[in-house]
């Protein structure tokens, strides 16, 4: 997700892009912020996004103007999965603060509690599905295609004992996510990791920080790493 120097017709597209958007991006900043923060327009949301939830399901905690992207970004040879979607069922709630980018085909079903942290970056069709709690910290990385779920999706049985559990799922702080990578239920990364593409990270707490993780199931291969956006 590095910074490419964009080309005349790419940078006409985006403005024709945001200008579309603007009508969405005032109602939504409006109707999850209040009319005096919502006129900041803190939300630059594209006009193919599809938001389904109430006021009180999504809070926002960045006041800058298009501080958080919906639907907007990710890598130019990624091809979106379709539309970008953030759907709040009854017991959903999203926390979202400062400077989030969720790039195009994103798609997050939460009926659980989400909190994402500040300087977030999802690259295209990122996936959250959530019946209990998600929370990412501070300074996240995600690349194309990943997934994160704090639940199995169905209910499993062995010898008449249900064994679907839902589980929280921490990203801890400064945490890179590569491509195709995909995060169950019940684990927890520590600050500082690296995991690497294509990797299954399944229930686990024994992961330690600065750390690269990979393979499947997602396992410690090398230690004492830094890695720098």
């Amino acid at each position: 997700m590095g910074t490419t120097k964009r080309s005349f017709q790419e940078i006409l597209v985006l403005v024709i892009s945001i200008l579309f958007s603007m009508p969405k991006s005032v109602y939504y900043s409006i109707k999850f912020c209040g009319i005096m923060k919502g006129l900041k327009i803190p939300l630059l949301i594209h006009f193919t996004t599809k938001i389904k939830a109430n006021k009180h399901q999504i809070n926002i905690f960045s006041m800058n103007t298009f501080g958080i992207k919906i639907g907007f970004g990710g890598s130019p040879n990624i091809n979106s999965l379709g539309r970008t979607k953030i759907i709040l069922k009854k017991d959903g709630r999203l926390n979202l603060n400062r400077n989030i980018v969720i790039s195009k085909g994103a798609k997050l079903i939460i009926d659980g509690k989400v909190i994402i942290g500040e300087n977030f970056r999802a690259n295209k069709n990122f996936s959250i599905s959530c019946t209990n709690e998600i929370e990412i910290g501070n300074n996240v990385l995600i690349g194309w295609d990943c997934e994160i779920r704090d639940y199995d999706g169905h209910i499993i049985r062995y010898k008449g004992e249900d064994l679907s559990e839902n589980l929280k799922v921490s990203l801890g702080n400064h945490v890179w996510i590569g491509a195709k990578s995909t995060i169950l239920k019940g684990t927890l990364l520590p600050n500082d990791v690296v995991v690497g593409y294509g990797s299954l990270i399944t229930n686990s707490k024994n992961f330690k920080p600065n750390t690269i993780i990979a393979g499947v199931p997602g396992k410690i291969i090398r230690e004492d790493v830094e890695w720098v956006i």
